[in-house]
């Protein structure tokens, strides 16, 4: 019987995600919706090939903690920083060959572990064979009519690499696309 409930579970999960519905994945803070933009961030490493690693903790957009506790963070005339969940987190898991989430608490213990000047990263790369770039994504913001987002992305890498930036997307069907995307930063 369980195994019944169990399938029937997932076909109606499978019918609503491909018919566009939104769908909270319990306990994380993230919606099906934002994982449809998360696939579109990290499409071009997957495409590609870049062996990325994803911090499962939710990047802070850029500026966001130099601002005034009221004032926006306008990009692409969304307010970027308009949803901060500090309990969000993206699911740990593979999202192609060469891109996964993983735990910001074990990226973090790796990085630490590092004590070269320039620093080498090679306790992130046992901890991480093959990843050549760390990446923080942000929760994206929506527009009024969903049919726009805005996610700010930063991705480092070893020797002193580095950048950030926002990215706009649209919605086409249940599928995200990225139309322009903007630098904040680079290192």
């Amino acid at each position: 019987m369980r195994h019944l409930v169990r399938r029937t579970l997932a076909v109606v999960l499978s019918i609503a995600l491909l018919s566009g519905c939104d769908i909270h994945l319990i306990g994380t803070g993230i919606s099906s919706a934002d994982m449809r933009v998360l696939e579109a961030i990290v499409k071009p490493a997957c495409d590609f090939e870049w062996n990325e690693v994803i911090s499962d903790l939710p990047a802070t957009p850029f500026r966001a903690d130099s601002l005034e506790e009221h004032q926006p963070n306008l990009q692409f005339g969304l307010d970027v920083a308009s949803r901060s969940q500090p309990e969000s987190r993206w699911p740990r898991r593979t999202l192609c060959a060469s891109v996964r989430v993983a735990s910001d608490t074990e990226i973090e213990n790796a990085l630490k572990r590092e004590t070269s000047i320039p620093p080498t990263w090679d306790h992130f790369r046992q901890q991480f064979p093959g990843v050549r770039t760390l990446v923080r994504v942000s929760l994206p913001v929506y527009s009024a009519d969903e049919r726009r987002a805005v996610v700010y992305t930063e991705s480092t890498c070893p020797y002193r690499c580095g950048n950030g930036f926002f990215h706009e997307l649209v919605r086409e069907g249940a599928q995200w696309r990225i139309v322009r995307s903007e630098n904040a930063w680079a290192l």
